[in-house]
């Protein structure tokens, strides 16, 4: 192999290496928060979120240094290709945390960082393969920085997209700075619990949104998962009320007419975390329409526990049904 094939091949692949090399750093302080400063960890995923997936997929859609525009070739900037993969990455990030969402995983920093990683990586390795089909690949050659220093004091053109270029990584710096510096010492952002019921076995994957017991025949029990998501940026051990109520549906407001406690449980939610229990009831009322009425408190409830002085509160539907003996 020569020289000059050599340096080539070296070109194409050393910005895509570097940034998988990154990706891979970047997850790791992620995943190990203790090892190093919130400011300087908090900036460095901004950073690394702003560019890094929104490059490789650049160059996975642009592995040749020129683009047909016009019917004419034209040479793509290094300027250009940075303002369009900070562009990109606004669009993958989002999409990323959508993902999750919708896949029910849970949504933190760490988690976001570990998937855009994966996909930073995974985009590089795509590139990495267009560029080496392509017919002029595009690269950045490590060892070619002298003669860029030349060119940028000698030519003025080169002088302007190099300043054009250090103004858009200055400012994406500062950006990354500021917001690193909020996000580390706000603490003032926002503090909520998320409550909420779901059917089916908590210790499996069918526990769901819907398809609660409906019908209960008196003696019997009718199963419900809870789930606790604590973003209080604090432990909390939180105090679980059931009740089960009558409902006056006659009435404008639908008053509660009687109403008994099933059951009272603490749980013990680390922030950041969530948690999701079965939790097994025994109606003690008969009737249509009664109300299975979960209360959350993160402190101690009150003498009389309602929806109204409960922190969260969360509710399903039942009818309990006479037991039929035989004669």
């Amino acid at each position: 192999m020569s020289a000059s094939e050599s340096s080539t091949r070296t070109a194409v692949s050393f910005d895509l290496l570097a940034i998988s090399i990154v990706s891979i750093a970047i997850v790791g302080i992620s995943s190990a928060p203790v090892l190093v400063a919130p400011f300087v960890r908090v900036s460095l995923g901004i950073v690394f979120v702003l560019f890094a997936p929104g490059y490789a997929l650049v160059s996975v859609l642009l592995p040749e240094r020129t683009a047909i525009e016009s019917g004419r070739a034209r040479q793509i900037t290094i300027a250009e290709r940075l303002v369009m993969s900070i562009g990109l990455s606004a669009i993958i990030v989002p999409l990323v945390g959508y993902a999750l969402h919708y896949a029910t995983l849970r949504i933190d920093g760490a988690a976001m960082v570990s998937f855009v990683g994966a996909i930073t990586v995974a985009l590089a390795v795509l590139a990495w393969g267009r560029r080496r089909l392509a017919s002029d690949p595009f690269g950045i050659d490590p060892f070619g920085a002298m003669d860029r220093t030349k060119a940028f004091l000698v030519v003025p053109r080169q002088r302007r997209e190099t300043a054009l270029n250090a103004a858009i990584v200055v400012g994406i710096v500062v950006a990354a700075a500021t917001i690193g510096v909020t996000a580390a010492t706000n603490e003032n952002g926002e503090r909520y619990t998320e409550f909420y019921l779901l059917s089916g076995g908590a210790e499996t994957e069918g526990a769901v949104a819907d398809g609660y017991p409906v019908e209960v025949t008196s003696g019997d029990s009718a199963a419900f998962v809870v789930g606790i998501a604590n973003h209080e940026r604090e432990s909390i051990t939180y105090t679980v009320v059931v009740q089960l109520q009558r409902i006056d549906a006659a009435a404008d407001d639908r008053a509660i007419t009687e109403r008994v406690v099933l059951d009272t449980f603490e749980v013990s939610v680390d922030s950041g975390d969530s948690v999701e229990r079965e939790h097994v009831i025994e109606p003690t009322l008969e009737g249509e329409d009664l109300r299975v009425t979960y209360l959350l408190y993160a402190e101690t409830p009150l003498e009389d526990p309602t929806a109204e002085n409960a922190y969260r509160s969360t509710h399903a539907w039942i009818d309990v049904t006479a037991s039929v003996t035989a004669s």
